[in-house]
Protein backbone atom coordinates (compact mmCIF):
# COMPACT_ATOMS: atom_id res chain seq x y z
CA UNK A 1 0.00 0.00 0.00
CA UNK A 2 1.45 3.92 -0.79
CA UNK A 3 1.46 5.48 2.40
CA UNK A 4 -0.40 8.73 2.43
CA UNK A 5 0.08 11.90 4.70
CA UNK A 6 -0.76 11.87 7.94
CA UNK A 7 -4.84 13.96 7.75
CA UNK A 8 -4.81 17.34 9.88
CA UNK A 9 -8.42 17.61 11.22
CA UNK A 10 -9.17 20.49 12.75
CA UNK A 11 -12.47 22.30 13.61
CA UNK A 12 -13.73 25.84 13.07
CA UNK A 13 -11.87 27.67 16.17
CA UNK A 14 -8.25 25.24 15.86
CA UNK A 15 -8.19 26.23 12.40
CA UNK A 16 -8.39 29.73 12.90
CA UNK A 17 -6.31 29.70 15.77
CA UNK A 18 -3.21 27.87 13.37
CA UNK A 19 -3.44 30.13 11.37
CA UNK A 20 -2.98 33.03 13.27
CA UNK A 21 -0.14 31.10 14.90
CA UNK A 22 3.30 32.21 13.61
CA UNK A 23 5.53 29.68 11.82
CA UNK A 24 9.27 29.27 14.04
CA UNK A 25 12.06 30.58 11.88
CA UNK A 26 12.46 27.45 9.22
CA UNK A 27 15.79 25.68 7.75
CA UNK A 28 15.52 23.58 4.86
CA UNK A 29 18.70 22.04 5.15
CA UNK A 30 19.81 19.81 2.76
CA UNK A 31 21.19 15.82 3.85
CA UNK A 32 24.52 15.41 3.32
CA UNK A 33 24.15 11.37 2.19
CA UNK A 34 20.90 11.49 0.41
CA UNK A 35 19.04 13.93 -2.32
CA UNK A 36 16.67 15.25 0.17
CA UNK A 37 15.61 18.33 2.61
CA UNK A 38 14.73 18.43 6.07
CA UNK A 39 12.27 20.55 7.53
CA UNK A 40 13.72 21.98 10.94
CA UNK A 41 11.43 24.30 12.81
CA UNK A 42 7.86 24.09 13.83
CA UNK A 43 5.51 24.48 10.99
CA UNK A 44 1.73 25.68 11.25
CA UNK A 45 -0.71 22.88 10.40
CA UNK A 46 -2.11 24.81 7.71
CA UNK A 47 1.21 25.31 5.96
CA UNK A 48 1.94 21.68 6.73
CA UNK A 49 -1.53 20.81 4.89
CA UNK A 50 -0.66 22.95 2.51
CA UNK A 51 2.63 20.92 1.50
CA UNK A 52 1.20 17.64 1.59
CA UNK A 53 -1.47 18.70 -1.20
CA UNK A 54 1.40 19.99 -3.03
CA UNK A 55 3.94 17.30 -2.70
CA UNK A 56 1.23 14.75 -3.43
CA UNK A 57 -0.87 12.96 -6.61
CA UNK A 58 -3.58 11.30 -7.14
CA UNK A 59 -2.74 7.20 -8.10
CA UNK A 60 -3.98 6.04 -11.19
CA UNK A 61 -6.66 3.36 -9.91
CA UNK A 62 -6.72 4.51 -6.66
CA UNK A 63 -10.49 3.67 -6.76
CA UNK A 64 -10.32 0.15 -7.24
CA UNK A 65 -7.64 0.02 -3.85
CA UNK A 66 -8.68 -2.14 -1.05
CA UNK A 67 -7.20 0.12 1.20
CA UNK A 68 -9.31 3.28 -0.20
CA UNK A 69 -12.54 1.53 0.09
CA UNK A 70 -12.43 0.36 3.90
CA UNK A 71 -10.92 4.63 4.43
CA UNK A 72 -7.37 3.59 5.15
CA UNK A 73 -5.97 5.48 2.11
CA UNK A 74 -7.27 8.72 0.50
CA UNK A 75 -6.17 7.51 -3.01
CA UNK A 76 -2.51 10.08 -3.05
CA UNK A 77 0.81 9.50 -2.87
CA UNK A 78 2.40 11.63 -0.86
CA UNK A 79 6.09 12.67 -1.17
CA UNK A 80 6.52 14.92 2.30
CA UNK A 81 7.80 11.91 4.34
CA UNK A 82 8.34 11.73 7.94
CA UNK A 83 11.27 10.60 9.75
CA UNK A 84 10.25 7.51 12.71
CA UNK A 85 12.51 8.37 15.20
CA UNK A 86 11.52 12.15 15.73
CA UNK A 87 9.03 13.25 13.43
CA UNK A 88 10.89 15.73 11.52
CA UNK A 89 9.45 15.96 8.13
CA UNK A 90 11.49 16.04 5.07
CA UNK A 91 10.98 16.02 1.14
CA UNK A 92 12.75 14.97 -2.79
CA UNK A 93 15.58 17.80 -3.36
CA UNK A 94 13.72 18.32 -6.63
CA UNK A 95 10.48 19.87 -5.52
CA UNK A 96 12.12 22.74 -3.35
CA UNK A 97 10.96 25.35 -5.43
CA UNK A 98 7.52 23.87 -4.96
CA UNK A 99 8.28 23.60 -1.44
CA UNK A 100 9.62 27.00 -1.18
CA UNK A 101 6.28 28.13 -3.07
CA UNK A 102 4.03 27.34 -0.14
CA UNK A 103 6.43 28.35 2.19
CA UNK A 104 6.35 32.22 0.66
CA UNK A 105 2.60 32.17 -0.07
CA UNK A 106 2.49 31.49 4.01
CA UNK A 107 4.50 34.07 4.87
CA UNK A 108 7.05 31.96 6.72
CA UNK A 109 10.35 33.28 7.26
CA UNK A 110 13.06 30.31 6.35
CA UNK A 111 16.59 29.64 4.67
CA UNK A 112 17.83 27.11 2.38
CA UNK A 113 21.30 24.96 3.47
CA UNK A 114 22.78 22.78 1.14
CA UNK A 115 25.47 20.30 2.16
CA UNK A 116 28.85 22.20 3.52
CA UNK A 117 32.11 22.05 1.59
CA UNK A 118 30.97 20.70 -1.58
CA UNK A 119 33.84 20.02 -3.66
CA UNK A 120 33.47 17.74 -7.08
CA UNK A 121 35.50 14.96 -7.92
CA UNK A 122 37.73 15.82 -11.03
CA UNK A 123 37.66 13.32 -14.33
CA UNK A 124 40.24 13.67 -16.93
CA UNK A 125 38.28 13.97 -20.28
CA UNK A 126 39.30 15.14 -23.92
CA UNK A 127 36.18 15.74 -26.04
CA UNK A 128 37.37 14.17 -28.83
CA UNK A 129 34.45 13.97 -31.51
CA UNK A 130 33.97 16.68 -34.13
CA UNK A 131 30.00 16.66 -33.51
CA UNK A 132 29.15 20.13 -31.96
CA UNK A 133 25.51 21.23 -30.58
CA UNK A 134 22.89 22.81 -32.62
CA UNK A 135 21.16 26.14 -31.44
CA UNK A 136 18.57 24.20 -29.72
CA UNK A 137 20.94 21.65 -28.17
CA UNK A 138 22.70 25.05 -27.31
CA UNK A 139 20.06 26.33 -25.48
CA UNK A 140 19.64 23.32 -23.26
CA UNK A 141 23.38 22.85 -22.52
CA UNK A 142 23.40 26.58 -21.29
CA UNK A 143 20.30 26.70 -19.42
CA UNK A 144 21.41 23.24 -17.58
CA UNK A 145 24.55 24.33 -17.14
CA UNK A 146 22.75 27.33 -15.37
CA UNK A 147 20.75 25.31 -12.94
CA UNK A 148 22.86 21.68 -12.31
CA UNK A 149 19.36 20.19 -11.30
CA UNK A 150 16.46 19.39 -13.62
CA UNK A 151 14.33 17.92 -16.67
CA UNK A 152 15.32 18.38 -20.40
CA UNK A 153 12.81 18.03 -22.47
CA UNK A 154 13.78 17.47 -26.11
CA UNK A 155 11.60 15.61 -29.12
CA UNK A 156 12.89 11.92 -30.20
CA UNK A 157 15.93 12.19 -33.05
CA UNK A 158 16.98 16.20 -31.29
CA UNK A 159 20.06 14.81 -29.86
CA UNK A 160 19.19 14.20 -26.68
CA UNK A 161 22.27 12.40 -25.62
CA UNK A 162 24.53 14.87 -27.13
CA UNK A 163 23.38 17.65 -25.04
CA UNK A 164 24.22 14.77 -21.79
CA UNK A 165 27.49 14.52 -23.32
CA UNK A 166 28.25 17.97 -23.57
CA UNK A 167 27.11 18.62 -19.86
CA UNK A 168 29.99 15.88 -18.57
CA UNK A 169 32.58 17.42 -20.75
CA UNK A 170 31.50 20.42 -18.68
CA UNK A 171 31.40 19.44 -15.39
CA UNK A 172 33.79 16.83 -15.66
CA UNK A 173 33.24 15.07 -12.65
CA UNK A 174 31.87 11.53 -11.48
CA UNK A 175 29.21 10.59 -13.30
CA UNK A 176 25.97 7.81 -13.11
CA UNK A 177 24.41 7.29 -16.17
CA UNK A 178 20.67 5.45 -15.63
CA UNK A 179 19.11 3.88 -18.57
CA UNK A 180 15.93 1.23 -18.44
CA UNK A 181 17.54 -1.00 -21.44
CA UNK A 182 19.79 -3.35 -22.23
CA UNK A 183 19.89 -2.02 -25.24
CA UNK A 184 20.35 1.94 -24.06
CA UNK A 185 23.36 0.58 -21.75
CA UNK A 186 25.23 -0.18 -25.48
CA UNK A 187 24.40 3.21 -26.50
CA UNK A 188 25.85 5.00 -24.20
CA UNK A 189 28.66 3.43 -24.10
CA UNK A 190 29.18 3.57 -27.55
CA UNK A 191 28.24 7.30 -27.57
CA UNK A 192 31.03 8.23 -24.35
CA UNK A 193 34.06 5.82 -26.64
CA UNK A 194 33.01 8.01 -29.31
CA UNK A 195 32.92 11.33 -27.75
CA UNK A 196 35.55 11.03 -25.47
CA UNK A 197 37.98 7.84 -26.17
CA UNK A 198 37.00 6.87 -23.08
CA UNK A 199 35.86 3.30 -21.91
CA UNK A 200 32.66 3.57 -19.82
CA UNK A 201 31.77 1.45 -16.78
CA UNK A 202 28.66 -0.79 -16.82
CA UNK A 203 26.82 -2.33 -14.73
CA UNK A 204 23.87 -4.54 -15.92
CA UNK A 205 23.50 -7.06 -18.49
CA UNK A 206 25.75 -9.40 -15.96
CA UNK A 207 28.70 -6.87 -15.33
CA UNK A 208 29.45 -5.25 -12.53
CA UNK A 209 32.01 -2.61 -13.44
CA UNK A 210 32.27 0.82 -11.27
CA UNK A 211 34.17 4.09 -13.22
CA UNK A 212 34.43 7.46 -13.21
CA UNK A 213 32.03 7.70 -15.52
CA UNK A 214 29.55 4.40 -15.74
CA UNK A 215 25.98 3.76 -17.36
CA UNK A 216 24.16 1.45 -15.39
CA UNK A 217 20.64 -0.68 -15.92
CA UNK A 218 17.68 0.29 -13.41
CA UNK A 219 16.88 -3.40 -12.59
CA UNK A 220 20.44 -4.25 -11.55
CA UNK A 221 20.88 -1.19 -9.49
CA UNK A 222 17.42 -1.84 -7.73
CA UNK A 223 18.69 -5.48 -6.91
CA UNK A 224 22.11 -3.93 -5.00
CA UNK A 225 21.95 -4.43 -0.91
CA UNK A 226 25.19 -2.49 -0.84
CA UNK A 227 25.44 1.50 -1.45
CA UNK A 228 25.94 3.07 -4.10
CA UNK A 229 29.48 4.25 -4.90
CA UNK A 230 29.61 7.90 -4.55
CA UNK A 231 29.13 10.30 -7.61
CA UNK A 232 28.37 14.06 -8.33
CA UNK A 233 26.12 14.11 -11.54
CA UNK A 234 23.10 11.59 -11.90
CA UNK A 235 21.95 11.65 -15.24
CA UNK A 236 18.72 9.61 -15.90
CA UNK A 237 18.16 8.45 -19.60
CA UNK A 238 13.82 8.38 -20.14
CA UNK A 239 13.33 9.99 -17.44
CA UNK A 240 9.59 9.60 -17.72
CA UNK A 241 10.38 6.36 -15.91
CA UNK A 242 11.34 7.64 -12.84
CA UNK A 243 8.06 7.54 -11.57
CA UNK A 244 8.32 3.21 -11.03
CA UNK A 245 9.07 1.65 -8.13
CA UNK A 246 12.84 0.84 -9.06
CA UNK A 247 13.64 3.90 -10.75
CA UNK A 248 12.27 6.42 -7.56
CA UNK A 249 14.35 4.27 -5.29
CA UNK A 250 17.64 4.37 -7.15
CA UNK A 251 17.37 7.97 -7.92
CA UNK A 252 16.56 8.56 -4.01
CA UNK A 253 19.88 6.02 -3.03
CA UNK A 254 22.18 8.54 -5.32
CA UNK A 255 22.89 11.56 -4.17
CA UNK A 256 24.72 13.28 -6.31
CA UNK A 257 24.29 17.44 -6.00
CA UNK A 258 23.91 18.12 -10.06
CA UNK A 259 21.09 15.69 -11.48
CA UNK A 260 19.51 16.13 -14.71
CA UNK A 261 16.57 13.94 -16.44
CA UNK A 262 15.79 13.80 -20.52
CA UNK A 263 12.80 12.87 -21.94
CA UNK A 264 10.59 13.35 -25.33
CA UNK A 265 7.26 13.02 -22.68
CA UNK A 266 7.87 14.01 -19.28
CA UNK A 267 3.59 13.63 -19.20
CA UNK A 268 3.02 10.27 -18.24
CA UNK A 269 -0.33 8.93 -18.54
CA UNK A 270 -0.86 7.60 -15.08
CA UNK A 271 0.07 11.41 -13.62
CA UNK A 272 2.89 10.46 -11.32
CA UNK A 273 5.31 12.77 -13.55
CA UNK A 274 5.70 14.65 -9.59
CA UNK A 275 7.84 11.71 -8.93
CA UNK A 276 10.48 12.49 -11.70
CA UNK A 277 10.51 16.01 -10.84
CA UNK A 278 11.49 14.81 -7.29
CA UNK A 279 14.26 12.80 -8.54
CA UNK A 280 15.80 14.88 -11.01
CA UNK A 281 13.87 18.67 -10.64
CA UNK A 282 11.17 20.19 -12.42
CA UNK A 283 11.45 20.93 -16.37
CA UNK A 284 14.23 23.48 -16.98
CA UNK A 285 14.01 23.07 -20.73
CA UNK A 286 11.27 21.93 -23.13
CA UNK A 287 11.24 22.32 -27.06
CA UNK A 288 8.16 20.38 -29.07
CA UNK A 289 8.40 18.21 -32.33
CA UNK A 290 6.53 20.57 -34.16
CA UNK A 291 9.23 23.15 -33.75
CA UNK A 292 11.63 20.77 -34.22
CA UNK A 293 9.88 19.55 -37.47
CA UNK A 294 10.02 23.47 -38.99
CA UNK A 295 13.68 23.75 -37.93
CA UNK A 296 14.77 20.39 -39.82
CA UNK A 297 15.69 18.90 -36.86
CA UNK A 298 13.45 15.75 -37.33
CA UNK A 299 11.31 14.84 -40.57
CA UNK A 300 7.76 15.27 -41.16
CA UNK A 301 4.83 13.35 -40.48
CA UNK A 302 3.12 12.01 -43.38
CA UNK A 303 -0.12 10.77 -40.97
CA UNK A 304 -2.55 8.01 -42.98
CA UNK A 305 -5.48 7.51 -40.84
CA UNK A 306 -7.57 4.28 -41.93
CA UNK A 307 -10.91 3.38 -41.57
CA UNK A 308 -12.09 0.54 -39.65
CA UNK A 309 -15.35 -1.16 -39.31
CA UNK A 310 -17.02 -1.76 -35.55
CA UNK A 311 -15.74 -5.02 -33.84
CA UNK A 312 -18.68 -7.79 -33.98
CA UNK A 313 -19.43 -9.19 -30.71
CA UNK A 314 -18.71 -6.06 -28.65
CA UNK A 315 -20.58 -4.68 -26.28
CA UNK A 316 -20.97 -2.02 -23.11
CA UNK A 317 -19.75 -3.60 -19.77
CA UNK A 318 -17.13 -6.37 -21.64
CA UNK A 319 -14.04 -6.21 -19.36
CA UNK A 320 -11.07 -4.29 -21.40
CA UNK A 321 -8.83 -7.09 -22.26
CA UNK A 322 -11.39 -8.90 -23.95
CA UNK A 323 -12.31 -5.65 -26.15
CA UNK A 324 -9.05 -5.33 -27.16
CA UNK A 325 -8.84 -9.16 -28.04
CA UNK A 326 -11.92 -9.17 -30.51
CA UNK A 327 -11.19 -5.18 -31.76
CA UNK A 328 -7.26 -4.97 -32.01
CA UNK A 329 -5.46 -8.57 -31.78
CA UNK A 330 -7.70 -11.42 -33.04
CA UNK A 331 -9.35 -8.51 -35.65
CA UNK A 332 -9.12 -10.54 -38.85
CA UNK A 333 -10.71 -7.64 -40.89
CA UNK A 334 -8.34 -5.00 -38.97
CA UNK A 335 -5.23 -7.04 -39.37
CA UNK A 336 -5.86 -7.00 -43.27
CA UNK A 337 -6.21 -3.61 -43.20
CA UNK A 338 -2.53 -3.76 -41.59
CA UNK A 339 -1.10 -6.24 -43.59
CA UNK A 340 -2.61 -4.18 -46.73
CA UNK A 341 -0.92 -0.81 -45.95
CA UNK A 342 2.47 -2.82 -44.95
CA UNK A 343 2.32 -4.20 -48.27
CA UNK A 344 1.60 -0.90 -50.27
CA UNK A 345 4.24 1.00 -48.09
CA UNK A 346 6.72 -1.58 -49.53
CA UNK A 347 5.70 -1.09 -52.49
CA UNK A 348 6.16 2.58 -52.26
CA UNK A 349 10.02 1.61 -51.08
CA UNK A 350 9.32 2.52 -47.76
CA UNK A 351 11.55 0.30 -44.86
CA UNK A 352 8.20 -0.25 -42.67
CA UNK A 353 8.18 -0.63 -39.12
CA UNK A 354 5.11 -2.22 -37.16
CA UNK A 355 4.60 -1.97 -33.88
CA UNK A 356 2.00 -4.62 -31.87
CA UNK A 357 1.82 -4.50 -28.05
CA UNK A 358 1.06 -8.31 -27.50
CA UNK A 359 3.34 -11.26 -29.03
CA UNK A 360 0.58 -13.20 -30.48
CA UNK A 361 -0.82 -10.09 -32.52
CA UNK A 362 2.58 -9.33 -33.83
CA UNK A 363 3.25 -13.10 -34.85
CA UNK A 364 -0.07 -13.14 -36.66
CA UNK A 365 0.77 -9.97 -39.03
CA UNK A 366 4.01 -11.56 -39.73
CA UNK A 367 2.98 -14.64 -40.62
CA UNK A 368 1.06 -12.86 -43.25
CA UNK A 369 3.44 -10.32 -44.89
CA UNK A 370 6.40 -12.47 -46.76
CA UNK A 371 8.97 -11.25 -45.80
CA UNK A 372 8.09 -9.65 -42.94
CA UNK A 373 10.45 -10.86 -38.89
CA UNK A 374 8.45 -10.49 -35.53
CA UNK A 375 10.96 -10.03 -32.83
CA UNK A 376 10.12 -10.05 -29.30
CA UNK A 377 11.26 -9.55 -25.63
CA UNK A 378 11.27 -13.22 -25.05
CA UNK A 379 13.22 -14.34 -28.22
CA UNK A 380 16.80 -15.41 -27.99
CA UNK A 381 19.22 -12.19 -27.32
CA UNK A 382 21.20 -13.27 -30.73
CA UNK A 383 18.53 -13.86 -32.83
CA UNK A 384 16.95 -10.47 -31.44
CA UNK A 385 20.07 -8.89 -32.06
CA UNK A 386 20.33 -9.36 -35.40
CA UNK A 387 17.01 -9.29 -36.72
CA UNK A 388 17.33 -5.34 -35.46
CA UNK A 389 20.35 -5.34 -36.93
CA UNK A 390 19.20 -6.79 -40.28
CA UNK A 391 16.49 -3.94 -40.50
CA UNK A 392 18.76 -1.61 -39.69
CA UNK A 393 21.16 -1.70 -42.42
CA UNK A 394 18.67 -2.63 -45.02
CA UNK A 395 18.60 -6.47 -45.13
CA UNK A 396 15.16 -6.49 -43.96
CA UNK A 397 12.96 -3.98 -45.13
CA UNK A 398 9.70 -4.87 -42.73
CA UNK A 399 9.89 -5.30 -39.31
CA UNK A 400 7.12 -6.32 -36.53
CA UNK A 401 7.59 -6.00 -33.26
CA UNK A 402 6.72 -5.19 -29.60
CA UNK A 403 10.10 -3.17 -28.83
CA UNK A 404 10.56 -0.04 -30.62
CA UNK A 405 9.50 2.13 -28.54
CA UNK A 406 12.64 3.40 -26.84
CA UNK A 407 16.01 2.57 -26.98
CA UNK A 408 16.84 1.82 -30.29
CA UNK A 409 17.81 4.11 -33.25
CA UNK A 410 17.13 3.22 -36.47
CA UNK A 411 16.72 6.28 -38.92
CA UNK A 412 16.27 4.15 -42.12
CA UNK A 413 12.44 3.47 -40.86
CA UNK A 414 10.46 5.58 -43.44
CA UNK A 415 7.33 4.02 -42.38
CA UNK A 416 5.58 3.46 -38.98
CA UNK A 417 2.46 0.78 -38.54
CA UNK A 418 0.88 1.75 -34.96
CA UNK A 419 -0.96 -1.72 -34.94
CA UNK A 420 -1.16 -2.39 -31.40
CA UNK A 421 -3.74 0.73 -30.46
CA UNK A 422 -4.29 1.96 -27.00
CA UNK A 423 -4.06 5.28 -25.94
CA UNK A 424 -0.35 6.35 -23.86
CA UNK A 425 0.64 9.66 -24.97
CA UNK A 426 4.46 8.74 -24.03
CA UNK A 427 3.73 5.47 -25.84
CA UNK A 428 2.49 7.29 -29.12
CA UNK A 429 5.20 9.41 -29.09
CA UNK A 430 7.98 7.37 -28.40
CA UNK A 431 7.10 4.90 -31.26
CA UNK A 432 6.53 7.81 -33.84
CA UNK A 433 9.52 9.46 -32.33
CA UNK A 434 11.83 6.29 -33.89
CA UNK A 435 11.07 6.92 -37.75
CA UNK A 436 10.89 10.39 -37.28
CA UNK A 437 14.92 10.80 -37.31
CA UNK A 438 16.52 12.24 -39.78
CA UNK A 439 18.57 10.53 -42.83
CA UNK A 440 20.52 12.23 -46.02
CA UNK A 441 17.31 12.36 -48.65
CA UNK A 442 14.73 11.67 -45.95
CA UNK A 443 12.39 14.39 -46.09
CA UNK A 444 9.34 12.88 -44.58
CA UNK A 445 8.05 9.34 -43.01
CA UNK A 446 4.61 7.66 -42.77
CA UNK A 447 2.62 7.03 -40.18
CA UNK A 448 0.05 4.89 -39.96
CA UNK A 449 -2.75 4.33 -37.55
CA UNK A 450 -6.26 3.21 -37.52
CA UNK A 451 -9.33 4.82 -36.26
CA UNK A 452 -10.92 1.73 -34.24
CA UNK A 453 -14.57 1.52 -33.06
CA UNK A 454 -16.57 0.15 -30.09
CA UNK A 455 -15.98 0.19 -26.73
CA UNK A 456 -12.90 1.82 -25.10
CA UNK A 457 -11.21 1.49 -28.40
CA UNK A 458 -13.18 4.35 -29.84
CA UNK A 459 -12.02 6.35 -27.16
CA UNK A 460 -8.51 5.35 -27.53
CA UNK A 461 -8.34 6.74 -31.30
CA UNK A 462 -9.62 9.80 -30.35
CA UNK A 463 -6.79 9.54 -27.54
CA UNK A 464 -4.27 8.87 -29.70
CA UNK A 465 -5.72 11.83 -32.40
CA UNK A 466 -5.22 14.23 -29.71
CA UNK A 467 -1.88 13.33 -29.01
CA UNK A 468 -1.04 13.76 -32.57
CA UNK A 469 -2.35 16.56 -32.40
CA UNK A 470 -0.90 18.38 -29.38
CA UNK A 471 2.09 17.69 -30.95
CA UNK A 472 2.47 17.67 -34.27
CA UNK A 473 0.22 20.21 -34.56
CA UNK A 474 -0.37 21.57 -38.37
CA UNK A 475 1.16 18.68 -39.29
CA UNK A 476 -1.48 16.19 -38.27
CA UNK A 477 -4.89 16.92 -40.65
Amino acid sequence: MVKNCTEVIVGENSEQETFVSANETIVLKRSGNLPFYFIQGRLTRATTKALETQLSFIVKGYEYSEQYQTGEWNGKECLLYTTRQNNLRYFPAGLLDRARGILDDFGVDYSVEGPKGRELSQVDLDWVSDKVLYPDQQEAFQVAISEEFGTICMPTGTGKTLVALALIDAFKTKTLIVVHRRELVKQWVDAIRETFDYEAGVVGSGKTDWKDITVAMVQTLYKRKEPLPHFDMLQIDEAHHCPARSAYKIAMRCNASIRFGFSATPKRADGAELKMFAAVGEIIYESRPEGAIKKGRIVQPDFRFVETSHPRFIHQGMPFHEVYTLGITANEDRNEKVAFQAKKLLQEGHTVYIHVEEIAHGKWIAGHLPGCVFVCGTDNKTFRDQAIKDFSNGTTKILCSTLLGEGVNIPSITAIIMAGGKKSETGCIQKIGRALRTLPGKTSAVVVDFKDKGAYLSDHWQERYATYKKFYGSYCP
